[in-house]
């Protein structure tokens, strides 16, 4: 009797280690806080302790399979992940190994070289269910729409795009005409911290205020801390 009743126990731990599989097999491996990223690229970090805020990276969490993008719904209500970018859904967002955040707005930026470098900041308002994009470009002089703009030296505001579809912000596309806000002016600032040497952005702060054509009153846009892809290494 004691040797069939082991042998129980022994299937019930075999179980356990099978069920432990489904999240990456054997032992969940921790992650956050002072662990920093242990996750493999197939895995994203789920939040584990209690209380914690969503995106504080000083929060554990433990390792576990990302869905794939098949798998999640098509739908796009759109949700800001912790990398402060927008994504269509809490789904994707996992599925790009970022947890879904609470807030109502996100800010992005890149970088990009050419005759005239580039800086595009990006900001969704999911509330608004709309998407800014500034284009500025070195050398060069800002749109006289956007002169009251005050920028870094050399730098200029050439394009400024306010879309009606906060999807726009996810990925880059070229909105439909209709989605389209007519903006007419823009006063404010965007200011930087630069890597050292080169001037390149590594951080933007903005405080941009648009004027739209057919619209009363104005829309205001403020963001700190935007991180530029493709540039410093933080």
């Amino acid at each position: 009797m004691t040797p069939t009743g082991s042998g129980g126990a022994g299937g019930e731990d075999g179980a356990s280690a099978t069920g432990g599989g489904g999240d990456g097999g054997g032992a969940l491996v921790s992650c956050g806080g002072s662990l920093g990223d242990t996750c493999t690229e197939t895995e994203h970090c789920e939040l584990r302790e209690p209380g914690a805020e969503v995106c504080d990276e000083r929060a554990i969490g433990v390792c576990v399979a990302r869905p794939r993008v098949e798998e999640c719904p098509e739908d796009c209500p759109g949700v800001c992940g912790c990398d402060q970018r927008v994504h269509c859904n809490e789904c994707l967002a996992r599925a790009a190994g970022v947890r879904a955040s609470k807030d109502t707005s996100c800010s992005s930026g890149e970088y990009v070289v050419g005759v005239n470098d580039r800086v595009y900041v990006h900001s969704a308002d999911l509330e608004a269910n709309r998407c800014l994009t500034l284009s500025l470009a070195w050398p060069t002089e800002s749109d006289p729409r956007f002169t009251g703009v005050e920028l870094p030296e050399h730098w200029a505001l050439v394009d400024v795009m306010l879309t009606g579809e906060m999807r726009d912000c996810t990925a880059p596309r070229t909105p439909d005409d209709d989605g389209l806000h007519v903006v007419t002016g823009a006063t404010g600032a965007l200011s930087w911290e630069s890597e050292p040497n080169t001037g390149i952005p590594c951080v933007i702060d903005m405080d941009v205020t648009l004027a739209l054509e057919g619209e009363p009153g104005t829309y205001h846009v403020k963001a700190t801390g935007v991180v530029v892809d493709n540039t410093c290494l933080l």
